[in-house]
């Protein structure tokens, strides 16, 4: 509304889809400039590539990498360095099973090879199993290494027609937390329930 410019992009990619099912991108980030916080951060240049690899009928993965400058937005934003990493795969050894797999990696430097501002990852598994027409059953397991937590949640589904479905699952969080005779020298910590959740849910439709 103050007539300032806001930002700037400048994203040129390129897009292959290749033999055998594979799908590659790479893009670069030319220009990219952002006003934050009352400061026009000029430079934040990075390219990334992205690859989606469907060759085989049981097994499919892909990866995806960015590295480059970034901005930190803080009070005072600023320009610095960082790098994206992540993998996935899905392997179906028979028709009614499958798992997918997730690993997540991210960090940010305040230059390159400077100090870190942070560094951590998130590895996140999903096992599903149909186990009938009408019944299914799902299973989440996530680690989350920024906040040191791990996270469970099984679901069952019975939909006996298109038109009915019941779910019931429940979630658990646990989190790695220090212990009372933790102290800097002598860091005692465990991982302690800190949620949990029940749930069910039933759905039918009325046809009037």
């Amino acid at each position: 509304n103050d007539g300032r410019l806001k930002e700037i992009v400048v994203d040129p990619s390129v897009w292959m889809k290749l033999k055998g099912q594979i799908q590659l991108s790479i893009n670069t980030l030319l220009v990219n400039n952002e006003l934050y916080n009352g400061v026009y951060v000029q430079g934040a240049r990075r390219a990334w590539v992205n690859a989606n690899i469907n060759t085989f009928d049981r097994f499919t993965f892909g990866f995806y990498f960015s590295g480059g400058k970034y901005i930190v937005r803080e009070g005072n934003p600023y320009v610095g360095f960082g790098a994206e990493g992540q993998c996935w795969f899905t392997f179906k050894p028979i028709n009614s099973l499958t798992l997918d797999l997730n690993y997540d990696y991210f960090e940010l430097s305040k230059s390159f090879q400077g100090e870190k501002l942070y560094a951590s990852y998130i590895l996140r598994n999903v096992l599903s199993f149909q186990m009938t027409k009408a019944f299914s059953a799902r299973f989440i397991t996530e680690y989350n290494g920024f906040s040191s937590s791990f996270y469970l949640n099984p679901l069952i589904s019975f939909r006996p027609n298109p038109f009915t479905i019941f779910y019931f699952g429940f979630t658990h969080s646990y989190q790695d937390l220090p212990q009372l005779n933790s102290t800097p020298v002598n860091d005692i910590s465990k991982y302690v329930l800190t949620e949990r959740q029940f749930f069910l849910k039933m759905q039918y439709l009325f046809r009037l």
